[in-house]
């Protein structure tokens, strides 16, 4: 008998003594030892998602609220320094945004090799402006300027290692149009251009994208 019976059987024999002693007798519901509703929450007395663990009991929503105070500690409570998985692609993506923007610069703080030599060969190609590395003691920035003349940019993933042969293939994959625009490739003579790189008969690993 569940103890919601057990009051509405109460009711209707208060009146009756004799009845009331011997139905107390034998039908009071023994108390729960077991099952949610045996340990409620210690604060607000809920019986939903209460949370036993480490003697804690207390539902979720009051133990986010006191967790603190408790001296539970949350990751994202502190600062978190975001870490960028490829940093050429953040810049391209930036650069991209910023020519649908119509801004005529950008300053980063993503700066390597890599990085430089692909802004100097979209430079050289005509895409965008000359780029400046700024020292500031802290890894430097990178300035570039932004002339309107990209159309979109991008990194190549995964970078699939072509042979001459190859680069049609691709070029149609990333380009828009033959000779519109020119992926840039990592060979064994540096990077350069598709379009060099087939002229002086060299393979290599796919970068990036320009047009």
């Amino acid at each position: 008998m569940t103890t919601s019976h057990h009051s509405k059987v109460l009711k209707q024999i208060k009146n009756k003594p004799g009845k009331m002693a011997k139905y107390l007798k034998n039908n009071v519901p023994k108390e729960r030892k077991f099952g949610k509703t045996a340990k409620p929450c210690r604060v607000t007395g809920s019986t939903h998602a209460v949370i036993h663990k480490y003697g804690i009991n207390m539902d979720r929503k009051t133990f986010r609220d006191n967790a603190r105070k408790l001296g539970f500690k949350k990751y994202s409570w502190g600062k978190k320094k975001m870490t960028l998985n490829d940093p050429l692609a953040n810049v391209l993506s930036f650069i991209f945004n910023y020519e649908k923007l119509g801004k005529k610069q950008l300053i980063t703080n993503n700066v390597s090799k890599l990085i430089i030599r692909v802004l100097n060969i979209m430079n050289e190609e005509g895409f965008i402006g000359a780029n400046e590395l700024i020292e500031d003691g802290r890894g430097g920035q990178l300035k570039v300027n932004l002339i309107g003349s990209l159309n979109k940019c991008g990194v190549i993933k995964p970078r699939h290692k072509v042979k001459v042969s190859q680069f049609e293939k691709y070029e149609k994959r990333y380009l828009p149009a033959k000779d519109f625009g020119v992926l840039i490739v990592s060979t064994n003579k540096g990077l350069m251009t598709h379009k060099k790189a087939k002229e002086q008969n060299l393979g290599g690993t796919l970068i990036s994208f320009v047009y």
